[in-house]
């Protein structure tokens, strides 16, 4: 004989497992549709790891591989004139470095002075002119600060040596030794020291040409002005730098000689002028 109540109960602990069995059987379609889902998500994430580091160990690679060639670089530099344009060119190659860049443009300024084929400083000089801007100008200005100060130490050697075997031009001055260089040393025994004077003076009119053009804005959006910039003993040897604002700019002992054009306010109050075409 059934006891009383026992089949109510037995349906509901039986309702209960339906019901318990139905919420797994849910759960368990459900997590069999996101099966694929997550599988993705997986890989994805999975592979993205594997993207950022293969590119790190990459940048870290070339990284290493650019400081290495760099070093090897830095090796080749030399102030003696044979092997200061294997410097130059080396140094050239990382001028658009990110690491290296500013160093380079640095070191390639103190190598072009001593590079004493005007060809080859042509070719290296211009290059360095290019990534020229507001920011690093003084890379430029230093290297003509440089030659002018080369210019003067020859100009005072010749004085000091009384010139050539017929003695001192009339006319000794720095300007006067700028345009005729001949007039100062002679042909036999001091053709080499002419042949200097030759040299440092064409390179320092690719460079103060080079700065009038760039001052000007040829080429370049807007000019640029060397307003504060330090051009003390500058030697601006021909070039037309009509239009450039000195103002402001330091011009103690700073000559303009040659055919080059200047603005006459700008420069004529400091002093500045010497054999060149002023304009009102």
């Amino acid at each position: 004989m059934d006891q009383p109540g026992n089949g109510p109960l037995v349906d509901v602990q039986t309702a209960n497992v339906k019901v318990t069995e139905s919420s797994l059987s849910h759960r368990a379609q459900a997590i069999i549709a996101l099966t694929p889902i997550l599988t993705i998500l997986v890989t994805a994430i999975s592979g993205l790891g594997a993207f950022y580091l293969h590119t790190y160990e990459q940048r870290s690679i070339s990284r290493a591989r650019d400081d290495s060639e760099w070093r090897v670089a830095l090796q080749k530099i030399s102030l003696h004139e044979e092997n200061a344009p294997i410097g130059a060119f080396e140094i050239q190659s990382f001028l658009g470095s990110p690491r290296h860049g500013r160093q380079a443009r640095s070191i390639e300024a103190a190598i072009l002075p001593a590079v004493l084929n005007v060809d080859e400083f042509d070719a290296a000089f211009f290059v360095l002119l290019t990534d020229t801007d507001a920011n690093n100008q003084s890379d430029i200005i230093s290297i003509a600060s440089h030659l002018s100060n080369d210019i003067r130490n020859l100009h005072d050697e010749a004085i000091e040596k009384h010139c050539g075997h017929d003695g001192c031009p009339a006319n000794i001055e720095l300007k006067n030794f700028v345009l005729y260089p001949e007039s100062y040393f002679h042909d036999d025994d001091q053709s080499a020291r002419l042949g200097l004077a030759n040299v440092k003076i064409a390179e320092l009119e690719s460079v103060t040409g080079g700065l009038a053009d760039f001052w000007q804005g040829k080429g370049k959006k807007r000019k640029v002005s060397p307003q504060g910039d330090d051009l003390g003993g500058v030697i601006f040897y021909k070039g037309d730098f009509k239009g450039v604002d000195f103002t402001g700019a330091f011009l103690a002992d700073a000559h303009f000689v040659g055919d080059c054009q200047v603005d006459r306010d700008e420069v004529l109050a400091q002093g500045a002028l010497d054999e060149c075409n002023v304009g009102k």
